[in-house]
């Protein structure tokens, strides 16, 4: 029996960026990366529709080779496959050279884009042309052959192109239910989470309805809340600044330097400070130590490890010593026993001499034993 398995992504929007401009498509791609999946009804019928072809192909070829080996009575069991529907999207980036494809991009037109998107199963090709116009250049991005954005383009105009790209891509990929929203941070210094999903951008993409915001700023501490968005254009998050408090560094060595957020201070008496902190602790002879505190502590003890702790031979050669001791202690008191063995069988004829200098050794190598098993336990302990 000869049967045929049909791949299906999951839904997958397959996009290749290609362009002279590389500035511009780094940001057409990272803008790509705030779509959160592909929803848009329509898109998803081109990727149902493109994976159904996919799979007619495969189809199509399983028929030929049954033909081909003298099969034809296991055509019946290759099933044709059906149009699936695609409910949602992920998003999948493919690589394709511009040298390669450069003179189809430059005077094919649309039907040439179309071969290149069907030989690389492609949803969307984007094309960036550039042209410099002074100290702008000149952008025409295209989609698939078409026109999908002109612009005038610096690094100086990157959040505006930014905020433009973002509005049309989430057109393009996204439902009714979804809209962009530009961010405005106080402080604008604050860190931001958005269901748990770190945002480095002014703008963001959400789905309409309740989110959970947690922002975290030198001098704010941390906040978290939720917030309903809907139609309005502009999210809004504050913190509340904290009141400054005191710490005090305990150090070892006490004569420890010490820097707090990179600034050198005087004194170890730190009156006003804001959570979280960065302690940095320095010693000629000792390890330098970098100590983030998010707490409001009034003390912060810190203990610096002395620079040979870094150096592993010499906690190898103080095991080695150790061991050495251990079996140098067995040994001689394997002799003192023996010693006095013979003694006994001998009826006591062994020299005294013999058993006192056996004894001695064997205390000694005791002595020596405790001293390295201190001497590697202190070692180890750094």
């Amino acid at each position: 029996m000869m049967l045929a398995v049909f791949s299906l992504r999951a839904g997958g929007w397959r996009y290749a960026v290609v362009g002279e401009d590389e500035e511009y498509c780094s940001l057409l791609e990272s803008v790509i990366d705030m779509i959160p999946s592909v929803t848009d009804e329509n898109t998803l019928s081109l990727i149902a529709q493109r994976e159904y072809r996919d799979r007619v192909v495969s189809y199509e070829k399983s028929v030929a080779s049954a033909y081909s080996q003298d099969k034809a009575s296991t055509i019946s069991t290759i099933a044709f496959p059906t149009l699936e529907e695609i409910s949602e999207a992920e998003k999948e980036k493919v690589q394709l050279s511009l040298n390669t494809y450069y003179p189809f991009l430059e005077e094919g037109g649309e039907d040439a884009n179309r071969y290149l998107c069907q030989i690389n199963d492609l949803d969307a090709l984007f094309f960036v042309k550039s042209e410099t116009e002074g100290s702008l250049r000149s952008i025409t991005l295209y989609l698939n052959g078409e026109v999908f954005r002109k612009a005038l383009f610096s690094s100086d105009l990157k959040a505006f192109e930014e905020e433009e790209l973002l509005t049309l891509l989430s057109s393009l990929l996204l439902g009714d239910g979804y809209s962009t929203y530009r961010i405005i941070r106080n402080p604008d210094t604050a860190s931001l989470l958005i269901d748990g999903e770190a945002v480095s951008s002014s703008f963001v993409v959400l789905e309409k309805g309740s989110h959970t915001f947690s922002l975290s700023s030198y001098g704010y501490g941390n906040a978290k809340y939720s917030m309903e968005v809907g139609d309005e254009k502009t999210i809004e998050v504050t913190m509340e600044r904290e009141e400054p408090h005191s710490v005090y560094v305990s150090s070892l060595p006490w004569d420890s330097k010490v820097w707090v957020d990179g600034i050198e201070k005087e004194d170890k008496f730190i009156p006003s400070i804001y959570s979280p902190f960065t302690l940095t602790l320095e010693s000629d002879g000792f390890s330098t130590l970098s100590y983030e505190s998010g707490k409001k502590d009034s003390v912060v003890r810190i203990s610096l490890k002395p620079e040979w702790t870094s150096d592993s031979s010499i906690l190898e050669k103080k095991k080695n010593s150790f061991y050495s001791s251990i079996f140098t202690t067995l040994l001689s008191f394997g002799g003192m026993v023996a010693s006095e063995a013979v003694d006994k069988i001998n009826g006591g004829t062994t020299a005294a001499l013999s058993r006192v200098v056996l004894k001695g050794v064997s205390i000694v190598s005791l002595i020596n034993m405790f001293r390295t098993a201190v001497d590697y336990y202190s070692y180890s302990g750094f």
